[in-house]
């Protein structure tokens, strides 16, 4: 299970939020996001997303399945395993090896959802900046995100069972207010947010 927050800014006001929180750096990931479905749209058509994330020293795949975004949090079911790059090479050029791999979320894919073959949908770039900002509070991250229709700007914040995720989304309106920014609750996904722009 996943619990997230997130809320969207403009170019200004991210570049304004980073300013106070540099000593925090923790780390810049530059991530690529592919995404699949079974050939005959079998997870589309059961609520869920699969994704390919290629990172800069190793790869993940998750299934995510649909749940709303409500006032810029979302909780939903999830189901990650780690790849090397080069199986995640292997995987962008031929989709169907990853239904010869083992374990639970490749047998997820096999039986829960029926796949039997795999199709690349597309997929975009992002930059990830990942603060320590609160010693109280999960760890921040700050996306930029290119797509077609231009580059979003994120923050999120995903639940660590540490304190309530209303505890978590008061701390972050708390800074933002703190530091007069423009921000608005995230209503889609990444992924919505890529289909509706290509």
């Amino acid at each position: 299970m996943e619990i997230q927050i997130k809320y969207t800014v403009s170019k200004v006001d991210f570049s304004k939020l980073k300013a106070p929180l540099q000593s925090g750096l923790k780390r810049v990931i530059a991530q690529e996001n592919h995404f699949f479905d079974g050939t005959s749209d079998e997870l589309r058509l059961q609520g869920a997303v699969f994704r390919l994330r290629v990172l800069p020293e190793s790869s993940e795949v998750t299934i995510k399945e649909s749940a709303p975004v409500d006032s810029g949090s979302t909780l939903r079911w999830t189901e990650t395993a780690f790849l090397s790059n080069e199986q995640a090479g292997e995987a962008l050029r031929d989709p169907d090896v990853m239904l010869t791999m083992q374990g639970p979320l490749f047998e997820s894919l096999r039986s829960k959802y029926q796949v039997q073959a795999l199709k690349r949908l597309g997929g975009f770039k992002n930059s990830r900046e990942v603060y320590e900002w609160n010693a109280e509070c999960p760890l921040l991250h700050l996306d930029s995100t290119e797509y077609p229709s231009g580059v979003v700007y994120e923050i999120e914040m995903s639940d660590s069972g540490c304190l309530p995720i209303t505890d978590f989304q008061e701390k972050l309106i708390e800074l933002f207010e703190s530091l007069q920014l423009s921000y608005s609750p995230s209503t889609k996904t990444k992924y919505q947010t890529y289909l509706a722009a290509v």
